[in-house]
């Protein structure tokens, strides 16, 4: 009965992670960090970047966390003004193939979102260093104060023991744009 519940709980957060992404709110959400002694970081990599318009950027969604991870839905916020995103990329995370829900880019309120679990049950119980998805933006203009940032918007995650992981910190990336 234990494992039918956990079961339901991570089918329930991947399904409301499908169907979630096909509307993003117009409305922000603000990412809280819960405490500095928090087990699980999700990070954008690399922290500082420089590019020129028209080029691509490759950022990676970093996690490190004192636990397996089962599934997560993170949803990034960038400046759609010098942003484009472009597409999705699977990290190693959640195994060679992992069950990935419908991406949501949306361009024009500069929002990025991604749905991804495990096919079948964990067995990274212990520490994990890994990457969640990788995102690539197109550097579309040039801000007058030549760095603009990425941040996390919204990040949940079920470790593997099927729990909604509650203590998340997130990072944010610094892109110095050049013409």
């Amino acid at each position: 009965m234990r494992h039918l519940t956990r079961a339901l709980a991570v089918t329930g957060l991947f399904v409301v992670a499908i169907f979630g992404c096909q509307q993003t709110p117009s409305d922000k959400i603000p990412v809280t960090a819960v405490s500095n002694d928090s087990q699980v970081v999700v990070e954008l990599l690399p922290a500082e970047a420089k590019a020129a318009v028209g080029d691509t950027i490759l950022v990676s969604l970093q996690v490190t966390a004192n636990r397996g991870l089962s599934g997560a839905d993170v949803e990034l916020s960038f400046n759609s003004d010098y942003l484009q995103a472009i597409a999705f990329g699977d990290g190693d995370a959640f195994g060679p193939s992992p069950l990935r829900g419908k991406d949501h880019i949306d361009n024009e309120s500069g929002l990025a979102r991604i749905a991804l679990a495990r096919v079948g049950p964990s067995e990274l119980v212990g520490p994990l260093e890994a990457t969640l998805a990788t995102i690539m933006f197109e550097i579309v203009g040039s801000p007058v104060e030549t760095e603009i940032s990425l941040s996390v918007a919204r990040v949940e995650l079920v470790d593997s023991d099927y729990n909604i992981v509650s203590d998340v910190l997130t990072s944010e990336a610094v892109l110095s744009i050049g013409q």
